[in-house]
């Protein structure tokens, strides 16, 4: 189970175990480590791994989700990783900790069909 650690100034990150970096859970996660200038060299991002990579019909639901360092993020998108798009998506272990830190964001209803 994942263990909180809190920094100085006050924020609160998130490891799997403790003495590991910490993980980003969504692209919205990603975006705001970026934002708030901390940059992404201390942390992982979970993504999927390509249904048609070598094996991974092998491979059980969880694990296909692996972390991957977020310097590095953008460059397996481009050759088909992806990061879960809800928490819905993501092993079980994981969803737990995503509703815990909010790292999906909420979508607002969907204004169709109302008058």
């Amino acid at each position: 189970m994942a263990s909180k650690t809190t920094t100085e100034e006050g924020d609160v990150r998130l490891f799997v175990r403790a003495g590991e970096r910490a993980v980003l859970l969504s692209h919205d996660e990603y975006r705001r480590a970026r934002a708030e200038g901390r940059g992404v060299e201390d942390y992982d991002v979970l993504m999927r791994r390509p249904d048609d990579e070598p094996g991974a019909g092998e491979l059980s639901e969880a694990a296909r989700w692996i972390s991957v360092p977020a310097a590095k993020y953008l460059k397996h998108r481009a050759i088909g990783w992806r990061e879960a798009e809800s928490a819905d998506e993501l092993p079980a272990d994981w969803r737990e900790l995503a509703a815990e830190r909010e790292s999906f964001p909420v979508e607002a209803p969907s204004e169709e069909g109302a008058e």
